[in-house]
């Protein structure tokens, strides 16, 4: 399964935003995110997340973790947590030994590309 069947694209849009601003502070709450590191003030307020996010039922529950130096790291870290899976459980998958993760999860790759990012 690919990141992009876990996170919608505006949720990645604001993960790489706020781990260009932070990337190392406690977790923020999923509905949170976009009050903070909006992509342009809205009109209208308008509810979170603009499309329902993929194999979660639309929820907002849980939070964004943020304890990544690499910004497709920290994608990847996030993408696996839309499960509902709690910081331990991510813990574990991520460090699972070779000879097991084909089990529990596929081979999961993500590329950020940055336009003119020192602008």
């Amino acid at each position: 399964m690919t990141v992009w069947a876990r996170l919608t694209s505006e949720e990645a849009a604001l993960l790489v935003v706020a781990h260009l601003k932070h990337p190392h502070h406690d977790p923020i709450p999923k509905a949170d995110l976009p009050g903070l590191f909006p992509h342009h003030p809205p009109r209208i307020p308008r509810p979170y997340p603009a499309q329902p996010v993929p194999g979660s039922r639309g929820t907002t529950d849980g939070e964004w973790v943020f304890m990544d130096d690499n910004v497709v790291t920290h994608l990847i870290r996030n993408s696996l947590g839309s499960r509902g899976w709690c910081a331990e459980t991510r813990r574990r998958v991520l460090s699972m030994d070779n000879g097991y993760v084909k089990f529990q999860r596929d081979d999961t790759s993500a590329i950020v590309a940055f336009f003119d990012h020192n602008a």
